[in-house]
């Protein structure tokens, strides 16, 4: 069943801003869209009008017309709606509601009164098409990450929409199950053959999947659309300046031609990149190799001490297992691994929210149990996962004024707000509500809170989750800047491309132990346990791989690498 979208304008009520504006796209029956945009462009918005809960049951003011087919959304019913289009969200959470699998899958069934006899066929059939059959009676709570996404799509499938709309749906998986996952998709669109509108950052896995690309501007307008190639190819730099995340072949064509290196074509997959680069290579002679990681520093003064630390909730299993972790002072350290590892349950010992069954933490040479929670969060501060959780003001200025307040006088607490607000790229927002900003913006401003607060340990869990690549970059290089200054850094991710990039050490830990702590560059040479844990290896990993040069790990190896030798060779 097509989409099309014609002259659609939104703005929510009470807000004078149009978050969409004149936007007009079709997606074509069986094909599969990919919509891209920076942070806050309206791309969930558009979800939400696609799926019709804009105008039914969200308030604002709609211009223009959504088609399904031969219906409008604003004249579908809501049950005509769910059975024309099904939506997933970034968070499967939002969606789950019953206690058991096939109980959450059979409750829209419910709700549209498909005779009882018809219902267990047609949850087998959607718990299969996910690849969860086999966990049709167990408990949702129970279940990772990924299987929460997979089973919010399989209630989906059960009503047999013919359009599904995905925003983000892998911003929450790891590796292993985010390549589950688009896996699944190839197979429903064989089996099932839906139209497909994808919001997606992660385009090396993505793309593979896109039939034609739809890009919005920050000012919620079509900048872009056609096919893959012609829309990376064609307008790269207008993307880029925009935010708007690049494959990694074609981010790293970009940076070659700003080095004065220009590739004779701009490859968009890995796949192609390949067959540019490796004859490239092949015909470039070896500079001086990229020298090896350096050791981590021995006897540094230890910022966070674990020691044969375990953990469980009461009657439950072991979420941690004897871990041992030291942390220096001054260290920038990736913390890794698959969902349910126990990363966050990990973190959450450190700031004293959970207290260890076994094992003792000690933070700058003190106890944590021995630690008041205010004596604490002056030494560690805390990103979480979900921004809402940190939020406690009805204003976003409002929001950083609190972190601010009891440290400085109101005129430097106000002139530090408004730095803030410009360095994360929410002046625009300052008198907005912050449980209303997108979830890019709310993931900005959560990092916002805690960088104000200057402490010597910063702990960030997922911090660049939503965000486009422009505010990633940009919270990166604050990061950068804190730990020049001295402050020790614990990054907790699934974006091990980030890691590559920015991390001197990792730490990755699986079914609460860990199972490696040392320079990041060695993870990479160990694509064993990269499996293990449910990792795996960045773009630009690859790529080096497949060409014969595993050394080559982040952008920067590859411009060094081809850099050195055009000039070794004398070009």
């Amino acid at each position: 069943m097509p989409v099309r979208v014609t002259g659609l304008s939104f703005r929510y009520a009470a807000s004078p801003r149009w978050v969409l504006r004149d936007v007009d796209l079709t997606a074509h029956a069986g094909e599969t869209l990919l919509l891209l945009g920076p942070s806050g462009c309206g791309k969930s918005t558009l979800a939400l009008c696609l799926n019709g809960l804009i105008p039914a049951a969200i308030a604002g003011e709609m211009l223009g017309e959504v088609w399904v087919g031969e219906h409008s959304t604003r004249a579908a019913s809501a049950a005509q709606l769910c059975q024309m289009v099904g939506e997933v969200f970034q968070d499967p959470e939002t969606q789950l509601i019953m206690p058991r699998a096939d109980e959450e899958v059979a409750f829209g069934l419910e709700n549209l009164a498909v005779p009882a006899h018809e219902m267990p066929e047609r949850i087998a059939e959607a718990l299969a098409e996910v690849g969860m059959l086999g966990q049709r009676r167990a408990w949702v709570d129970a279940l990772s990450g990924g299987q929460k996404q997979r089973l919010a799509l399989a209630a989906v499938l059960a009503l047999r929409p013919s359009v599904l709309v995905l925003d983000e749906p892998t911003a929450n998986l790891d590796p292993a199950a985010t390549t589950a996952f688009f896996e699944t998709l190839r197979r429903l669109r064989t089996t099932v053959g839906p139209t497909i509108v994808l919001i997606e950052h992660r385009l090396d896995t993505a793309l593979p999947l896109a039939d034609r690309v739809v890009a919005l501007d920050q000012a919620g307008t079509v900048m872009a659309a056609g096919t893959p190639q012609a829309v990376f190819s064609g307008h790269a730099e207008a993307l880029a300046q925009q935010g708007v995340w690049l494959p990694a072949a074609c981010r790293l064509a970009r940076a070659l031609a700003a080095a004065g290196r220009p590739l004779p074509a701009c490859p968009i997959s890995l796949a192609e990149a390949t067959s540019v680069l490796g004859p490239l290579l092949a015909a470039t002679p070896d500079p001086p190799e990229i020298p090896p990681a350096e050791p981590l520093p021995a006897g540094a003064e230890n910022a966070i001490e674990v020691e044969e630390v375990e953990f469980a909730h009461a009657g439950g299993p072991p979420i941690l297992r004897q871990v041992n972790f030291h942390l220096r002072r001054g260290a920038f350290c990736a913390l890794v691994g698959g969902n349910g590892a126990g990363k966050t349950t990990l973190a959450r010992q450190l700031i004293g929210l959970l207290r260890p069954t076994r094992g003792r933490i000690r933070v700058l040479g003190r106890d944590v149990q021995r630690l008041s929670i205010s004596e604490l969060g002056k030494q560690v501060g805390y990103v979480f996962q979900n921004p809402e959780h940190q939020f406690v003001s009805e204003r976003v200025a409002d929001e950083l004024a609190f972190s601010l307040r009891g440290r400085w006088g109101m005129a430097e607490t106000r002139r530090r707000a408004e730095q803030l607000l410009h360095v994360f790229g929410l002046e625009d927002y300052a008198d907005a509500n912050p449980f209303a900003l997108s979830q890019g913006q709310k993931r900005r401003l959560s990092v916002a809170t805690m960088v104000a607060l200057e402490q010597p340990i910063l702990i960030l869990d997922e911090p660049t989750f939503g965000q486009d690549q422009r505010t990633a970059a940009a919270l990166m290089e604050l990061l950068r800047d804190l730990h020049a200054r001295g402050t020790t850094i614990l990054l907790i991710t699934h974006d091990m491309e980030l890691v590559a990039e920015h991390a001197q050490e990792v730490a990755v830990i699986w079914d609460g132990w860990i199972l490696y702590h040392g320079p990041t560059r060695d993870l990479f040479r160990r694509p064993n346990l990269l499996q293990q844990a449910a990792l795996g290896m960045p773009p630009l990993a690859r790529l080096g791989q497949w060409v014969g040069h595993p050394e080559l790990v982040t952008l920067r190896d590859w411009i060094r690498r081809l850099q050195a030798g055009f000039n070794y060779a004398g070009g």
